[in-house]
């Protein structure tokens, strides 16, 4: 065979990759970051990056971030010979121009967080923002987490639900909704509804007689779901947010909380789901908190939080995968879109220690995990927004 040929098929190759994806792969840096779209090699092997990626998310370790040509082109269709004769006329008037790919059908639809709740200040606050009309299933939850082998829960959780007079002003006060007050959800006339919608969701969450849901409907607004134990004891609980249907057109677009960060199961677990075709994706912003509280008066803040965010990759959502994990902002490739997303949102700056990432995601479900990198307890934030265009 010739010197020549393999050279060859190399050249065809990349001509390839040029054409099909528009760039010329280059090797693998675990220093480098990637922008969506961009090429490269490791182990003899070809990926492209499918979001923005992080220094040191390695390909091949999560399809989040990385596909293989391979895998990109195994679903490319042979599109067969040319046709030999013109398409109908009456075949050609009936076709629409299918426009751009759109993640208009991508959106979140539940929210949660889990984690140590106190008295007082310290009770479990969950904030979200809801787009649109829907009916809402809202549970506190504490005894029913020893399900899944947590220990040191609330016994008794009770929950109120506020809604804020103006969404864009919270200093204008807020309102109580009277229908969301629940203490054991046996008390409410529909809570046979409450059941059947809850088993439907999964993970599957089996309510003692002592804990707290509710299902109402809800309008577009800045809410706040308050989590407490009934006998003022603490440990750790539950705040979950769920629309009864998914195929709705209202989303969840902000979810918030704020608390005492613990080690270990004391840590803050911020969930949230997306649905939607997949392949689209809509824009999440994430982050952390903890010396930056302190523009709203918070003291006994955590000093150096750290975020990981994980996505489930089965359909009980038992397992889990790493997609990427950040310790200060400042070290992110999206340092700057995140600092200015920061403040617009909350009003305040990031302390140069608090973690952020922004990223494209995929329909899944997701759960970001707070924690101090040191391993102490404070006062910490997490914040999970849609900003999608």
């Amino acid at each position: 065979m010739s010197l020549f040929r393999p050279l060859f098929i190399f050249a065809a190759w990349l001509s390839m990759a040029f054409c099909l994806y528009g760039a010329i792969p280059s090797d693998w840096s675990a220093s480098s970051t990637y922008s969506k779209g961009d090429l490269v090699i490791h182990s003899g092997t070809t990926y492209q990056a499918q979001q923005s990626v992080s220094a040191g998310v390695t390909p091949g370790t999560n399809t989040a971030f990385w596909k293989s040509l391979d895998d990109l082109s195994g679903s490319q269709v042979d599109p067969g010979s040319p046709p030999t004769s013109n398409p109908d006329a009456s075949e050609v008037s009936s076709l629409s121009d299918p426009g751009t790919p759109s993640s208009s059908d991508v959106k979140i639809v539940r929210v949660n967080v889990r984690g140590y709740i106190g008295t007082g200040d310290d009770m479990r606050i969950l904030g979200f923002k809801l787009s649109g009309s829907a009916d809402i299933l809202l549970r506190g939850v504490g005894p029913a987490l020893g399900d899944y082998g947590l220990t040191g829960l609330i016994s008794d959780p009770t929950m109120k639900l506020y809604k804020y007079d103006n969404a864009d002003d919270i200093t204008q006060g807020s309102t109580e909704n009277t229908d969301a007050a629940n203490d054991d959800y046996t008390s409410n006339a529909n809570a046979s509804d409450i059941v059947s919608t809850g088993s439907s969701i999964t993970p599957v969450t089996t309510l003692r007689s002592v804990e707290a849901a509710s299902l109402v409907a809800l309008t577009s607004g800045f809410y706040t779901s308050w989590i407490w134990d009934k006998n003022n004891a603490t440990g750790v609980g539950w705040a979950g947010v769920d629309m009864k249907d998914t195929s709705a057109s209202a989303s969840f677009t902000h979810v918030s909380a704020r608390g005492v960060v613990k080690p270990g199961d004391g840590a803050m677990f911020g969930g949230f789901e997306i649905t939607g075709t997949a392949g689209n994706t809509r824009k999440i912003f994430i982050r952390g908190r903890g010396v930056s509280l302190s523009n709203w008066g918070v003291s006994g803040t955590m000093t150096d939080p750290f975020i990981r965010l994980y996505k489930y990759t089965d359909q009980a959502k038992t397992q889990s995968s790493l997609v990427t994990e950040n310790d200060n902002y400042t070290s992110s490739s999206s340092s700057s879109s995140i600092a200015s997303y920061a403040t617009s949102l909350m009003g305040a700056s990031l302390d140069s220690k608090d973690p952020g990432m922004l990223l494209d995601l995929e329909p899944g479900y997701y759960t970001v995990i707070l924690e101090s990198n040191d391993g102490s307890t404070g006062n910490g934030w997490i914040g999970i927004d849609d900003v999608s265009e």
